[in-house]
């Protein structure tokens, strides 16, 4: 099997999906590649300023150089998860790397579709940040949820998740739909339950419900809903709140006082890739310190690696107090995905339905 796949091929073989050709590629090895040695392989992402930030700051500077070429599956997690338990059986899939948030790449683990890590393989596996660490994914960025919101609609600085069913609040709360998992998460910790407790997360989630809260499709357009006023609080990464008020939205964000659900964007190995080598390459990639620092600046997300060399005011900024720290929860992975099927048919049957 050559390293190579034409577009109509792959596009028979994941429906749904926009391939995207990279900008390009970084070593597998301490020494260039050259022509004939040269990778090329699939990685499914996310689209948006995601992609355009992996091109602009692993693709260019770090593939391009070593004739390594990625081309990019992009969907949503919830496609490229079905996608990837779908062709588990396959002797070749359709992706070679997938990134996902740790909750759905513990599924896709469970499931049998990923290939575990070899260190040997990616140089600056050695570098990860020990309690980010899963044999089966490499920690791309990481950040916490917490309470984001715009001080002129709501007028009492929400340090709780319970704001959102203040009823001065009511109208003002909106979600994102691609976040539903961890929206019931922070809704389960407002009743004061772990994060996998569904019928807390019901309890709060039908309360709330009655006060009118919106759900929109993407992370993107809850943005433009508070850009326009439309909402005035969300639960949300912290490094999506830096990111909005970096752009000038008029937001400022709480860390809640029950705990932050942690969010770890992880990159994992197909089990069944075309090209292993390639994997590898673009893993090690993404633990670079400059790609890491990119992150950091661009988008807010806290650096996975020890060297990332941040400088102090950007690290305080994305990074969490030590008391903060102490107060981000710790998953039950194996407890949520027990629970998956009926979170999903809660949200998408009875909170959204009618709203």
């Amino acid at each position: 099997m050559t390293d190579t796949i034409s577009r109509r091929k792959f596009l028979s073989r994941a429906p749904g999906f926009a391939l995207l050709p990279a900008l390009a590629g970084l070593p597998f090895s301490a020494r260039a590649a050259s022509p004939s040695t040269a990778l090329s392989g699939v990685v499914g992402t996310w689209g948006g300023d995601y992609l355009k930030l992996l091109q602009e700051n692993v693709d260019v500077p770090l593939l391009r150089p070593e004739h390594c070429t990625t081309n990019y599956a992009v969907a949503d997690q919830f496609v490229r998860k079905t996608q990837m338990i779908a062709e588990r059986a396959r002797h070749v899939g359709s992706m070679d790397v997938s990134l996902l948030g740790d909750v759905d790449m513990y599924d896709t683990k469970t499931a049998g579709a990923l290939a575990d890590i070899d260190p040997k393989t990616v140089p600056n596996y050695v570098n990860v940040i020990e309690a980010l660490r899963h044999p089966y994914a490499v920690p791309h960025i990481f950040s916490a949820q917490v309470i984001v919101y715009n001080p002129a609609l709501i007028k009492t600085r929400p340090d709780s998740f319970l704001a959102a069913l203040d009823p001065r609040n009511k109208g003002l709360v909106g979600f994102s739909d691609i976040l539903s998992r961890y929206n019931l998460m922070a809704g389960a910790m407002a009743d004061g339950a772990k994060p996998h407790d569904l019928d807390a997360a019901m309890k709060f989630f039908k309360q709330l419900k009655a006060l009118g809260p919106r759900v929109y499709p993407s992370n993107e357009t809850v943005a433009a809903g508070l850009k326009s006023g439309e909402i005035g609080m969300t639960f949300m990464w912290k490094a999506r709140a830096l990111q909005w008020k970096n752009a000038g939205l008029p937001v400022e964000f709480a860390f809640p006082k029950e705990g932050a659900v942690p969010y770890i964007s992880e990159a994992s190995p197909l089990k069944n890739a075309r090209s292993s080598a390639f994997a590898s390459t673009y893993m090690n990639a993404l633990l670079t310190p400059s790609a890491q620092l990119a992150f950091a600046k661009t988008m807010g997300y806290a650096p996975t690696v020890t060297n990332a060399g941040l400088p102090a005011d950007l690290q305080q900024q994305v990074g969490f107090t030590p008391s903060e720290t102490t107060r981000i929860v710790k998953l039950d992975y194996a407890a949520l995905a027990r629970q998956q099927a009926a979170a999903d048919a809660f949200w998408n049957e009875d909170f959204k339905a009618s709203l």
